[in-house]
């Protein structure tokens, strides 16, 4: 595992420690110089992220030796406080990133995988947002925004 770039190490411990026994990462799973492997399994990716119980997406690193896990800046968080005076302030980000400008929403394979995905958890620099079918929602706003229905937006069947 030492051999692994640090991006797949951690989301193999992360994995491990939620309780999944089985883990699928494209960069493992299919032949990076293989014409044909990549053929052959990109056909059926649809059906792996629609089957998967939850995608990580790392949305805020280069590339594989980013890993999956970073300290949140202090100097990005401000107190919000609701005016209780023995109340203990909650820290949220001072400015709360879109996962749109994130890096990762510029590939153009990751439209399927946030899509067919059933839940998703990204996993930022400053946030750690996680979407569903029905809603998305993070630190900063736990109970989500209800997207209606994200099969019916895009018009998707059950398979």
């Amino acid at each position: 595992m030492k051999l692994l770039p640090t991006t797949i190490q951690d989301t193999v411990t992360f994995m491990w420690r939620l309780g999944f026994e089985y883990l699928w990462i494209d960069a493992l799973c299919i032949l990076q110089d293989s014409a044909e492997d990549w053929g052959r399994e990109s056909a059926i990716m649809g059906d792996i992220y629609r089957d998967s119980q939850c995608t990580i997406s790392v949305t805020d690193v280069l590339d594989a030796e980013g890993g999956i896990f970073s300290r949140h800046n202090p100097l990005f968080q401000v107190p919000l406080l609701t005016g209780h005076t023995d109340e203990t302030p909650v820290y949220v980000p001072s400015s709360v990133p879109s996962l749109e400008s994130s890096s990762l929403s510029k590939r153009a394979w990751t439209f399927q995988e946030r899509l067919l995905s059933r839940r998703v958890l990204h996993m930022g620099k400053q946030l750690m947002p996680w979407e569903c079918y029905e809603c998305s929602a993070s630190e900063v706003d736990p109970n989500g925004t209800d997207y209606g229905n994200l099969r019916d937006i895009f018009q998707i069947q059950e398979l």
